[in-house]
């Protein structure tokens, strides 16, 4: 875990020189004035990174993101009360599905609807390698939803019963789920949830 030191700089160079570090937690950290390059080899040389209201620039993300389409160690990000919504949202969309598991925790990750939605849409219509995602999806059309959701092996969260029913229907004509738990406001239609447990294992 890393919070704020005098030389930053320094201690991000031993970090990147150490291959034994796999996790990284940037909790209110200033890296606004670190170097790009640097920034972006330590962030891309971990397996998991957690990036939490820590300080970083526009270019600084999108150069995080740019990189993750090349070799990286990382699978696993989470961000939390961060501004992201400045962010170029094919960029977001492209650098996301390139990972296996991707969270914004709620109302603490701030993004934009069309970023939510580029992020979604690219997970439908494209080859991902996401097996979780969490993040804000209420303005995402429900088709575009429902095929996102069913190319990743698990999903936890919250959903009215139409659409966890839209998303059931889903799974029975493709699905890569294994496990599913959704909280609905709703009944859903016990036949279509028998009939989506032969296809979803758990």
């Amino acid at each position: 875990k890393v919070g704020n030191v005098k030389n930053m700089e320094d201690l991000l160079l031993a970090i990147s020189c150490h291959r034994g570090i796999t996790r990284l937690n940037l909790t209110s950290t200033d890296l606004s004035t670190v170097d790009t390059g640097l920034l972006v080899r330590v962030l891309t040389g971990v397996y998991r990174l957690e990036v939490e209201a820590a300080k970083m620039t526009t270019r600084q993300i999108e150069a995080f993101l740019e990189a993750l389409g090349g070799q990286t160690k990382l699978k696993l990000l989470t961000f939390s009360k961060i501004d992201l919504t400045a962010v170029d949202p094919a960029l977001l969309a492209r650098a996301v599905n390139r990972l296996e598991a991707v969270g914004f925790l709620p109302e603490s990750a701030k993004l934009t609807n069309v970023q939510s939605e580029a992020i979604l849409t690219r997970m439908a219509n494209h080859d991902t390698r996401l097996k979780y995602f969490g993040g804000p999806h209420h303005t995402v059309p429900l088709d575009v939803l429902v095929r996102a959701i069913n190319k990743l092996e698990k999903i936890f969260g919250n959903m009215t019963g139409p659409n966890a029913e839209a998303l059931l229907r889903q799974s029975l004509v493709e699905t890569k789920l294994t496990r599913a738990i959704i909280t609905t406001t709703l009944d859903v239609d016990k036949n279509l949830v028998k009939a989506a447990r032969k296809v979803i294992p758990h």
